[in-house]
C-alpha cells in the first residue's frame, strides 16, 4: 500500500512540475477557423489571426503552423509580427514566414523595424540574432 501511495505522489509531483515548466511561455492562438491535421502535425487558421506567446506576437487572416518544421506562415493586409526574443524587431508585409531562433521572411510590400534601422523592400529575410 505504502509504494502505491509513493507512486501516487511522484505522479503528482511530475505533472505539477510538467505543467509549471509548460506555462512558462504561454502560447494563445485565437482565430475564427483552426482545423488541426495530426497525422502531419500542421495546423491551418482563417479569420482574423492573433498568435501571443511572452516573445512574440503575430497577427492576419490566415496561416498555416508547421510543427515538426517550426514553422508559421501568415498572410493578411498586412501580416504583423512583433518579437521581443531574442532581439526585438517588428515587420509587416502581406506574408511571413517566422522560424523561432532563425529567421523571419517578409514578403509583398516588406517592413521591418529593427534597433538598427527600418527595411523596406518587397522581399525581406533577416536571420535572428541570439544566442543559442
Amino acid at each position: 500500500m505504502r509504494s502505491i501511495f509513493n507512486l501516487f505522489c511522484l505522479t503528482v509531483v511530475i505533472l505539477v512540475s510538467h505543467y509549471a515548466s509548460a506555462n512558462q511561455n504561454e502560447f494563445k492562438i485565437n482565430a475564427e477557423v483552426i482545423d488541426y491535421d495530426p497525422s502531419n502535425k500542421i495546423m491551418s487558421l482563417d479569420g482574423t489571426i492573433s498568435m501571443i506567446s511572452d516573445d512574440f506576437q503575430i497577427s492576419g487572416t490566415t496561416a498555416t503552423i508547421s510543427m515538426i518544421d517550426e514553422v508559421i506562415s501568415i498572410k493578411g493586409n498586412p501580416a504583423r509580427i512583433n518579437l521581443e526574443n531574442p532581439e526585438k524587431i517588428f515587420g509587416e508585409a502581406k506574408q511571413i514566414k517566422y522560424t523561432p531562433e532563425k529567421e523571419v521572411s517578409l514578403l509583398g510590400e516588406a517592413i521591418l523595424k529593427t534597433p538598427d534601422g527600418v527595411l523596406e523592400s518587397k522581399k525581406i529575410l533577416y536571420q535572428l540574432g541570439g544566442s543559442n
